[in-house]
């Protein structure tokens, strides 16, 4: 039986892949369902699911940890696992990927704003040159001693404040991710075509782009596959979805009124979407 990470590598060769984020196991059955090819646990969805706050380093490497294990024993589909800023110092990140690696996570995202980040609507900081690849070379070394997992190598450094930043300094740090090892490569926050161009000619590894970038352009997933990004990325948009359908019914609720049912999904359909059928079948099966 193949890994998670050998099932995304092959993936990854067919090319064009189209990725929804999840931020649990319900969202990564119905991604699966839904004929995806992977799914991606974000930090930002599952900071805001799970606790409520915003996506500020507030998630340790514990509770996600514990997350992408859950998620990823739910189907049987390669699930992408942001990893933050490795939580913590070069042996921090090097127990995250080991770590991440066990929960049966395929690939991990690191990436190089300071901790604690300020991934929530303002700019953050990215590290020095020097910690930003003192990151990726832990994470590498890991992954070579035995933790089965990609490793996709994200800079921030676009869109950064401080001196360290510009698409010249992202696409520095991308290329040295990818001397170092990384697997995969993320520059986030291009502004427009032009600069998703220099992106996709700056290296031959496979590239990540988030085609839902709030206060960013919405890329369509063909425009940028046709590029050349591997993985087309939504990166919060389930998440919003799902805030905003939570909004809507609370507001029908608070009003007296049913949701209504175009709105809700049917309880057969619920039952497909947990594996109601498969759980009776085994039921029958050990009472014969």
């Amino acid at each position: 039986m193949t890994s998670p990470a050998d099932r995304l590598r092959k993936l990854i060769r067919r090319g064009g892949m189209t990725v929804p984020s999840c931020y649990d196991a319900l969202g990564f059955r119905m991604i699966h369902q839904a004929g995806f090819p992977a799914a991606f646990l974000s930090g930002f969805s599952v900071s805001a699911a799970k606790l409520g706050v915003p996506d500020a380093g507030l998630l340790s490497y514990g509770e996600m940890a514990a997350q992408a294990r859950d998620v990823a024993a739910s189907a049987p589909m390669p699930l992408l696992v942001d990893a933050d800023t490795g939580f913590g110092n070069a042996q921090n990140v090097q127990r995250t990927v080991r770590g991440l690696a066990s929960a049966g996570a395929a690939c991990l995202m690191l990436e190089d704003q300071e901790s604690p980040k300020r991934d929530f609507g303002a700019p953050g900081r990215v590290v020095s040159r020097e910690d930003a690849l003192r990151r990726v070379k832990a994470a590498v070394q890991a992954r070579e001693a035995g933790a089965d997992i990609l490793i996709i190598g994200r800079t921030d450094a676009r869109n950064a404040a401080g001196p360290d930043s510009g698409l010249d300094e992202a696409l520095w740090r991308a290329k040295a991710f990818a001397d170092l090892g990384a697997d995969i490569l993320f520059v986030t926050g291009p502004h427009d075509r032009r600069e998703l161009k220099r992106i996709a000619a700056s290296t031959k590894l496979p590239l990540m782009i988030q085609v839902d970038e709030p206060g960013r352009p919405a890329w369509k997933p063909s425009d940028v596959h046709k590029m050349g990004f591997t993985i087309a990325l939504y990166g919060v948009t389930l998440v919003f979805a799902a805030a905003g359908a939570i909004r809507d019914a609370i507001k029908d609720m608070k009003a007296g009124r049913s949701v209504p049912k175009e709105r809700v999904v049917s309880w057969s359909e619920m039952s497909e979407i947990v594996g109601v059928p498969a759980y009776l079948k085994v039921d029958r099966d050990l009472k014969r």
